[in-house]
């Protein structure tokens, strides 16, 4: 992810399939972390939507 985060900006986390993960995180200015003892093994996707535009990136969980 390339742009500076807002407060404001909305995250989701989804499985390949496209379902929404109840994952628990906290955005900062350069930064998501996310709780990721919830997520089963694998690849999931994260968006974030805010006011700068919208972008999607890779969640790896070992």
């Amino acid at each position: 992810m390339l742009r500076s985060w807002l407060p404001s900006d909305q995250w989701t986390v989804r499985n390949l399939a496209g379902q929404v993960l109840p994952v628990q995180g906290v955005l900062g200015s350069d930064q998501l972390l996310l709780d990721g003892s919830a997520l089963a093994g694998g690849i999931h996707v994260v968006e974030v939507i805010g006011k700068e535009g919208w972008e999607v990136g890779p969640v790896v969980v070992r």
